[in-house]
């Protein structure tokens, strides 16, 4: 995107998640591809975003294959963008205010400083049981990994009002994967 030098470049929020998060979180690719086992350290920068953010920065045009520069850790990136999905509101709030775009990266490119474990439960499940699972599960994969905090995350679509629930074999399977990525 070529921006005036007296215009100011979108805002974003960078999420890494892993190959299945979509699948877990229930959103399908508008277009283009998930990430998948070669999106690697060693493979070319790649990005899924949301479709109001890709109008924004090509009207009228396709995002795939256009890159984006992208300041992520306080250094700058050029991303490909492999795929769009439907705005997500991933702060729990549905303030239309609070949204920014987010950029979505493959955990296995780059590590975050710090990992949110998001996974669906079942509607009845015990939440201090499922949190004290995920606990020992966390220390019998890595007691480096500290867990601080524990609870509901509500995830919604900009596009539905349905809300999303989180369940105990995802969020065991997706914190193993993200411990075993951390000790490695």
């Amino acid at each position: 995107v070529d921006l005036a030098d007296n215009d100011e470049a979108p805002g974003q929020t960078t999420i890494w998640v892993s190959e299945n998060y979509f699948d877990v979180m229930s959103v399908n690719l508008t277009a283009g591809r998930r990430f998948d086992g070669n999106d690697s350290a060693a493979s070319e920068d790649v990005v899924i975003i949301a479709d109001d953010f890709a109008q924004q920065l090509w009207p009228q045009e396709s995002p795939l294959g256009k890159r984006i520069l992208a300041t992520i850790n306080n250094e700058e990136r050029s991303l490909v963008v492999v795929g769009t999905i439907a705005p997500i509101v991933q702060e729990n709030t549905t303030a239309p205010q609070f949204y920014l775009p987010s950029l979505y990266r493959p955990i296995t490119q780059d590590m975050p400083a710090n990992l949110y474990l998001v996974a669906k439960h079942r509607p009845n499940a015990d939440m201090s049981e499922l949190a004290q699972a995920v606990r020992m599960a966390g220390v019998r994969a890595d007691r480096s990994v500290a867990i601080e905090e524990f609870g509901p995350w509500f995830v919604q679509t900009r596009d539905a009002d349905t809300l999303l629930l989180l369940s105990e074999t995802f969020a065991l399977a997706a914190f193993l994967l993200a411990s075993i990525g951390v000790y490695s």
